[in-house]
């Protein structure tokens, strides 16, 4: 065959070859497309999925420090509430010693049912009949008076951060005669013996003066039944209270 007639076969072969090519090429390159986006896809999944990691562990760093703020919190409410439960326990027990020396320095007084010691709702309480502390129709402390308080006194200046409470207490029978010249009624006897008590324990036995409180209550404080004579010389009392520091 002629040059002539090979040369269209040829370039007809050639434009084919060239087509495939072009066609290989083309689907070369859009695989390639393809698989680029693909990974790209691939790529903003995972950065994605890091993200919502990191944001889950960033919550759960602050669901930790909340959960450690709470619970120094805590710690400090229980570390708070055991120092206030020994600090109770401490000063109930200075209270029982100092009621114990009580009952030991004034046992005849007590035997004698002159002095009534114990505790009423956590606080130490003293009570004297007035017998013990005045001459009868009297808001002067007599010397018996004195020297008991003066106990009561030593032994109650020993237990920290408590008030002393002095208070007066009569019967209910109304003050007659010339004592009613100095004690129109049960108001100004009581109020007038507390006081002098709390002078007393201020000016001779040195208690702090804001330490001590005085308190008039005539009949209105009872502890026995006024339609007895034994029972109205039990309510003619001094009553000597620790009380917590306001």
């Amino acid at each position: 065959m002629s040059e002539a007639a090979k040369s269209p076969e040829a370039g007809a072969q050639r434009r084919g070859s060239a087509g495939i090519a072009w066609l290989v090429a083309l689907v070369v390159a859009t695989g390639g497309i393809t698989a680029f986006y693909s990974v790209r896809s691939e790529l903003g999944s995972e950065r994605a999925a890091h993200a919502e990691a990191r944001d889950d562990l960033d919550s759960s760093r602050a669901e930790i420090e909340s959960l450690q703020a709470k619970i120094e919190s805590l710690e400090g409410e229980r570390s708070k509430l055991a120092e206030d439960a020994r600090q109770k326990e401490d000063a109930l027990d200075a209270m029982r010693r100092a009621q114990d020396e009580l009952q030991e320095r004034l046992q005849a007084e007590v035997a004698k049912g002159s002095v009534l010691i114990s505790q009423q709702g956590g606080e130490l309480v003293v009570d004297l009949i007035d017998q013990i502390v005045f001459d009868s129709g009297e808001a002067e402390l007599n010397e018996k008076g004195r020297a008991v308080l003066r106990k009561v006194a030593e032994t109650l200046a020993r237990v920290p951060d408590k008030i002393i409470q002095v208070s007066g207490h009569t019967d209910r029978q109304k003050i007659v005669g010339k004592l009613a010249e100095r004690f129109p009624t049960n108001w100004e006897l009581s109020a007038t013996r507390a006081t002098n008590v709390v002078r007393f324990l201020q000016d001779e036995v040195k208690l702090p003066g804001d330490r001590l409180v005085a308190a008039g209550l005539a009949e209105f404080r009872p502890i026995a039944r006024n339609t007895t004579k034994a029972g109205r010389s039990r309510n003619r009392r001094i009553e000597v209270r620790l009380l917590p520091v306001p």
